[in-house]
């Protein structure tokens, strides 16, 4: 992420130290943060598609968590983690994936139908930011000409 995050300074940079106007170097910035959105993007819509399929499967359930009442599961580790509630369960017990390395990376399973509900505006958005991606690039690339 930090690499995404400081490209785009390298590039507005090379862009100034080549001679072409500093609003060039400017427009390239905001590359940056849509990287590292579209990158964000990406990892979520990857742990949601690939922990229920390839992690460890558990159910998690109303527990005391830090005082209150919340969702949590006990991880392969024997720590109580927190676990992401899906839209409109309460009191129930539902089933949660994680990694089984990472244990804290964990994700609500949810039904095909779910995911259809929330997956549209994600997969837009990272279009969208891939589209203002190239159009910084492209717009900084004549001054290395």
């Amino acid at each position: 992420m930090a690499a995404v995050g400081l490209g785009p300074v390298a590039l507005s940079a090379g862009v100034v130290v080549a001679g072409d106007h500093v609003s060039r170097a400017l427009a390239v910035l905001p590359l940056g943060g849509t990287g590292r959105a579209a990158v964000r993007a990406v990892a979520i819509l990857w742990n949601k598609w690939y922990l229920p399929r390839h992690g460890i499967t558990i159910e998690a359930q109303p527990v005391l968590i830090h005082g209150r009442v919340d969702y949590g599961h006990t991880a392969t580790d024997g720590r109580l983690r927190p676990a992401p509630a899906p839209d409109g369960v309460r009191g129930e017990t539902y089933h949660v994936a994680y990694h089984p390395k990472y244990s804290a990376r964990v994700v609500a399973c949810q039904s095909l139908g779910a995911v259809f509900k929330w997956l549209p505006a994600p997969v837009v958005l990272t279009a969208l930011t891939v589209l203002f991606g190239w159009s910084a690039v492209a717009l900084a690339l004549p001054a290395f000409r």
